[in-house]
């Protein structure tokens, strides 16, 4: 998990200094994005869903509405695996709010 927050703040940091789609920086930042994605696909439901949750929050300049969109629905489908619980519906609604 310590990787994959690591990567987040890598792309935050390109990001900071990124300006346009085009630049190299955004590239890059974006490949980072779907890195740190892959790696989290290790992790419980749990633990993965509060990852892809701060990484769509943090990358809401960052990635395309559709790739954030996407982790939103892969987010709430983690979170109904979740055991019941407040947790879990805290979860859900989280979701749906980032993906508006």
């Amino acid at each position: 998990m310590r990787r994959c927050l690591l990567l987040v703040l890598q792309i935050l940091v390109l990001h900071a200094f990124a300006g346009t789609p085009d630049n190299p920086s955004q590239q890059q930042a974006n490949q980072l994005l779907e890195q740190s994605v892959t790696l989290a696909e290790q992790f419980s439901p749990g633990d993965h869903v509060y990852f892809l949750y701060t990484l769509t929050s943090a990358a809401v300049d960052i990635a395309p509405k559709s790739k954030r969109e996407q982790w939103c629905t892969q987010m709430f489908r983690l979170a109904s695996q979740m055991e019941p619980s407040w947790n879990r519906v805290a979860q859900q609604k989280k979701c749906i709010d980032l993906s508006f």
